[in-house]
């Protein structure tokens, strides 16, 4: 589901809007506009480039939308305990390192919703903690919405409606 919202996928029956918009009609460039200012997402795969630094994959990320900070990124890499590694390669980093840096960058740009596919699979609860709190600020500055989907619990959150298949 959180692909057909942001568009990777497109084989399904019904209709999906953003804004009251057929997302079905959506250009390429529509595409890259909504993925830069509404909607952000941290991928089951994460989808980081191992060669690169942790760094290099947030700034990667920032360049395509408003980027916050430099001091914004530190903070919360020192929050979720992946400041340290920023400079290391993300080949190199453990996978749960490596889901907190693909949340730091979900994070980091513009988005009214926030879609969550997996992002804590690999993380101990003190991290996961760590991880919900800092969503649930950022999310709360921005006004946005959350869609996660979990094969574990809710994570605490507060949700209108849950979805079981």
């Amino acid at each position: 589901m959180l692909h057909l919202i942001f568009g990777i996928r497109r084989e399904y029956v019904g209709k999906v809007e953003i804004n009251g918009e057929d997302i079905r009609k959506f250009s390429n460039h529509k595409w890259a506009e909504v993925r830069q200012n509404q909607i952000s997402m941290v991928f089951q795969d994460l989808r980081l480039l191992g060669e690169l630094t942790a760094f290099e994959n947030l700034q990667l990320k920032a360049k395509l939308s408003t980027p916050e900070p430099r001091e914004k990124l530190e903070s919360y890499a020192q929050r979720l305990g992946i400041a340290e590694h920023l400079n290391k390669p993300c080949k190199i980093l453990s996978y749960g390192q490596q889901q907190r840096v693909a949340l730091v960058r979900a994070l980091l740009q513009p988005f009214e919703l926030l879609l969550l596919d997996e992002p804590f699979s690999h993380l101990d609860p003190p991290n996961i903690e760590s991880c919900m709190e800092l969503i649930l600020e950022v999310c709360s500055e921005h006004g946005a919405g959350i869609l996660l989907a979990t094969l574990d619990s809710d994570y605490g959150l507060l949700h209108d409606s849950e979805i079981n298949v």
